[in-house]
């Protein structure tokens, strides 16, 4: 399985050159990071669907198409935590942060606008 590496706050373009991050590009990247913190591991790979939450014994994995865009992709992680927040909380009365899709969508809409 291949596992994508995260890059930062700005991509990288074939050649080297950097760009500028999309809205779902960058809340891609924060949705990324609070697995990290969480210890959810990511992985993107060649899947014949677009991709979901996987429990392996006691920890959690997202597993995700890399062939996806970065909608999907965000919709996908955020799904994941989603539901792990919700079985955290059954089972041991914890609610871990997860972002919230009005955030999301305040994100996007903001980028929209510019």
């Amino acid at each position: 399985m291949a596992v994508k590496e995260q890059e930062g706050i700005e991509g990288k373009k074939a050649g080297g050159r950097r760009h500028q991050l999309s809205a779902e590009e960058r809340v891609l990247a924060e949705l990324e990071a609070r697995c990290v913190e969480l210890g959810i591991r990511i992985i993107y790979d060649d899947l014949q669907g677009d991709g979901g939450l996987c429990r392996v014994r006691d920890r959690y994995l997202v597993i995700v198409n890399r062939r996806v865009s970065a909608g999907t992709r965000v919709r996908i992680i955020n799904e994941a935590l989603k539901k792990i927040n919700a079985k955290t909380r059954d089972t041991a009365g914890l609610k871990p942060p997860v972002v919230d899709n009005s955030l999301i969508r305040q994100q996007l809409d903001q980028e929209g606008k510019k």
